[in-house]
């Protein structure tokens, strides 16, 4: 019965939470710092390619508009076709994460039902950043297609678990000292 209170009470305190959220994100399309962040309202000025990543905007747009990319804090990282034309040219997107409260392990395709033709590719560059390419790309529909990616994260320890941990531990810790000096159990 122990090892498994032991092992629930570990499993709880490494959930993953949402190990992105307010983290700050620089982006490079093409080796360029020309991405247009939400932060800035879209417009060109320095700095425009650093946001801190929010579930509920879009973080950049290109500059000419066709490519939009939205970060979610779980991880996932979708990048739209905003030019209606059904296809994308060859690029690379860089994104490095400041700030994280946990390392990025991974980074795979995630939905791709979209794509019609072309290559995407991704790899971990640190434990911070990553490089998405994509090459010529066609989808199977013109409004406003996407396709997916998902970061793999190391577990982020919750602190209200740390907290239920420390505090179980400490009451098994005081039941032992009571029974050791031939107090009640």
């Amino acid at each position: 019965m122990r090892p498994l209170l032991l092992r629930t009470l570990l499993a709880c305190l490494l959930a993953p939470g949402a190990a992105l959220a307010q983290t700050t994100v620089t982006a490079l399309l093409d080796g360029q710092p020309s991405l247009l962040g939400w932060e800035q309202g879209y417009e060109s000025g320095a700095g425009s390619h650093i946001v801190t990543l929010s579930d509920s905007e879009l973080e950049y747009l290109s500059a000419d508009y066709a490519l939009a990319i939205d970060l979610f804090s779980d991880g996932l990282i979708r990048l739209y076709d905003n030019s209606e034309t059904g296809s994308m040219v060859g690029s690379t997107l860089s994104l490095d994460f400041a700030g994280l409260g946990t390392a990025i392990t991974g980074i795979a395709l995630h939905d791709i039902s979209q794509l019609g033709a072309g290559t995407v590719s991704a790899t971990l560059l640190s434990p911070s950043s990553v490089s998405i390419s994509f090459g010529a790309l066609s989808f199977t529909s013109d409004a406003f297609p996407s396709f997916e990616l998902q970061l793999s994260l190391a577990p982020v320890p919750e602190p209200a678990s740390a907290a239920l941990l420390a505090a179980g531990l400490a009451g098994l810790l005081a039941r032992r000292r009571r029974q050791a000096r031939g107090g009640r159990a």
